[in-house]
């Protein structure tokens, strides 16, 4: 998921209106600059097909999945389209229905009544959205054990980005917007020292102050508190400390010597957040990673 753009919901009621403070100028004084839209009403509905042909089950079932996004039971999933995305706009709920053609029959007649002769049938797609999960977990190993997909890991995160919420208090929307180059009276630069953001579901945890559950992966981003109006970077769970034992600054790596006295880890210059290069014997903390060769530090700061 890493690379690719995900936007977050923002509610049935997303504010989209250009306003003065969201820029440096008052949005609203350059009027050749903006884009002026009509939104569509909540509850609009419309129709679109989908053909395709000569499918295996479980091909026909990773179509329908990517329609219907069948995730944990109880919660409902929206998916994005159209423009706006980033602001909350596009959110669309699709309720596909499956019709498959049985082809002898197509081409055994001309006509059905006053229509076509389409030989066209409706089918459950929970057959091919079992083939599906099936081929990925059992055929192909992704993650045996797991009796559906929506339980790995990975299609988890995918997900969480996926479910709607209709109302939106103001944590959800401080901890889902962007980042900025300018922040507040203080223009802050929350992009300085490029902090390594979290996954989607630990996001939802601190939005919704169950930051102590234990959810892997990333760590807490530079965000600035909506109340203080000042840049904070909190210390999540997992941050070890340590002595840099050797760093070679050419090459752009070294080695960490842990506190714990367990073995030295892997350090390499593009995990480093408030420094270009290491010194031995300073002082440092970090987290930890797998990379290529074994478990590396990651999100390195000097102790000062």
């Amino acid at each position: 998921m890493r690379g690719h753009k995900f936007y977050w919901h923002k509610g049935s009621a997303p504010d989209i209106e250009a306003t003065a403070k969201e820029r440096s100028s008052p949005d609203k004084s350059h009027e050749k600059q903006l884009s002026r839209i009509v939104p569509l009403k909540a509850s609009v509905k419309f129709n679109f097909k989908v053909h395709f042909e000569n499918l295996r089950q479980e091909e026909l079932g990773v179509l329908l999945w990517a329609l219907t996004l069948p995730g944990e039971p109880g919660i409902e999933y929206c998916h994005h389209l159209g423009m706006g995305k980033p602001l909350g706009m596009g959110a669309v709920k699709i309720c596909p229905t499956l019709h498959l053609s049985d082809r002898i029959q197509r081409y055994s007649g001309l006509f059905q009544g006053d229509n076509w002769l389409d030989a066209n049938q409706q089918s459950d797609p929970k057959l091919y959205l079992s083939a599906f999960e099936h081929f990925l977990l059992e055929e192909q190993r992704v993650d045996r054990g797991k009796e559906h997909l929506y339980q790995v890991d990975r299609i988890r995160e995918l997900l969480t980005l996926h479910e709607w919420q209709a109302q939106t208090d103001p944590d959800w929307l401080e901890w889902t917007r962007y980042m900025e180059i300018e922040r507040g009276t203080e223009k802050v630069n929350e992009y300085k020292q490029r902090p390594v953001l979290p996954t989607p579901r630990k996001v939802k945890a601190l939005a919704s102050g169950k930051a102590s559950q234990d959810i892997s992966g990333g760590s807490t981003p530079s965000l600035q508190s909506a109340q203080s109006g000042k840049t904070t970077l909190t210390s999540p769970a997992g941050i070890q400390r340590g002595t840099v034992r050797k760093y070679d600054a050419q090459r752009g790596f070294g080695f960490i010597r842990p506190d714990d006295r367990s073995a030295d880890i892997f350090v390499h210059r593009s995990q480093l957040r408030d420094v270009g290069a290491l010194s031995e014997g300073q002082k440092v903390e970090y987290k930890v990673g797998q990379g290529m060769k074994g478990p590396e530090a990651r999100d390195v700061r000097l102790i000062k």
